[in-house]
């Protein structure tokens, strides 16, 4: 059976094979470019299976004491697979959270050569620059089944692609991380549409009927209508006031950051669809032009207090902060491996929230969604009062 996926879902066994062949990696700055100052090695690698974790470790230990690490074509990593032992695992019932219990017998052992892993990765990412939006890759197939790997799933307890143990060149001592893979080959979300995300504004300063409401609400697409429906909103004198969110969740995990973000996220969702800018970047800085809250001038100029709170949003969504689910500030705090259009890939170290927080920032914008999917963009009535949806999808740009 082909194992046909998407880029995202092959951008995981490109970063894999990858790191395995070419096992040195820069971190990542700001702006998302390789920073030639933080150097990493890898030194072991795990992933888990819905059925075990495999461990890769290199045939021959690897000198982490220069960098680059350079392997040679001929060169084999071991691989081990440990099963899980479910019937002690179901015994327990143990949490969802927690690792599975580890059968004491190695299950089966393997070798895969550099030349090979090296070829695979080539290989996925000549079909990652095409336009495909489904595609197979057979000789990553055949690797990945040899490792008893046969879908994109990822079945670890906090959702990582893998975890690596790392050698930092910078503060010379070994490291854990665990990584996603994030790559913009395709469009990459940070925050992805549907009904939780909709932010509810009531239609002030203008008296509509039920003919004038059906008839703006017939404008446009499910695609860029909603655009034109405000356009005739304002046309007529209207103006849009925050009442809401729609995801509860939502509602509640952005009040816990701050008890005023939903308020400023509100009006940078509402400039996006009624103005030119796009950018979190550029919206944030519209944000201070407009200063909502009247903070004081200075207060805007050195502390970036609209920027700060943003930007702590922005985290909050990279460790794990849904619209569908509770969150309650301490989600997981995972590094990852961004893959940028070009193809090339970098780290982002966990640790370093500040250099987290400003890379999103810089690289983040907001997007409109698909209308008839995430129920918004049309007039409607609720307790009497005409309101209307607007939408918060934010991808990498």
């Amino acid at each position: 059976m082909q194992l046909s996926g998407n880029k995202q879902d092959w951008s995981k066994y490109y970063g894999l094979f990858s790191i395995l062949s070419n096992p040195s990696i820069f971190g990542g700055d700001i702006n998302a470019k390789a920073d030639k100052k933080k150097r990493f090695s890898l030194i072991r690698l795990s992933k888990y299976t819905i059925d075990g974790v495999l461990h890769f470790t290199y045939e021959t230990p690897i000198n982490v004491s220069k960098y680059p690490v350079v392997l040679q074509d001929n060169a084999n990593i071991k691989v081990e697979f440990f099963k899980f032992n479910k019937e002690a695992s179901s015994a327990s019932e143990q949490n969802s959270a927690e690792e599975p219990d580890i059968e004491s017998n190695n299950s089966f052992s393997a070798q895969v050569s550099i030349k090979e892993l090296r070829q695979a990765a080539d290989e996925i990412m000549t079909s990652l620059k095409s336009r495909k939006d489904q595609f197979f890759c057979e000789l990553a197939q055949s690797i990945l089944e040899r490792l008893n790997i046969f879908d994109f799933i990822t079945d670890s307890p906090e959702g990582e692609d893998f975890q690596v143990i790392f050698f930092n060149h910078k503060r010379n001592c070994e490291e854990f991380h665990k990584i996603r893979i994030r790559s913009n080959m395709s469009h990459l979300y940070l925050v992805g549409s549907n009904r939780a995300s909709n932010f509810k504004y009531d239609i002030v300063n203008v008296k509509l009927s039920n003919p004038e409401t059906s008839k703006i609400n017939s404008f446009g697409d499910n695609e860029t209508g909603s655009l034109e429906r405000l356009s005739e909103i304002e046309r007529l004198g209207g103006k849009l006031k925050y009442r809401t969110i729609e995801g509860k969740f939502f509602l509640s995990g952005l009040m816990l950051i701050d008890m005023q973000m939903p308020k400023i996220l509100a009006e940078m969702i509402k400039n996006f669809y009624t103005g030119e800018k796009v950018t979190i970047k550029d919206l944030t800085e519209e944000l201070n032009e407009i200063n909502m809250f009247k903070v004081k001038s200075d207060l805007i100029e050195k502390s970036r207090i609209y920027e700060f709170k943003i930007r702590q949003f922005l985290y909050a969504c990279a460790c794990g902060m849904k619209p569908t689910k509770t969150w309650r500030g301490n989600g997981y705090n995972h590094g990852f491996f961004y893959i940028d259009k070009n193809g090339d890939m970098i780290f982002y170290d966990p640790t370093d929230k500040e250099l987290m927080e400003k890379f999103l920032f810089n690289n983040t914008r907001l997007c409109i969604a698909n209308e008839d999917k995430s129920k918004f963009g049309q007039i409607e009535k609720e307790d009497g009062q005409w309101l209307f949806k607007l939408n918060l999808e934010i991808r990498f740009t």
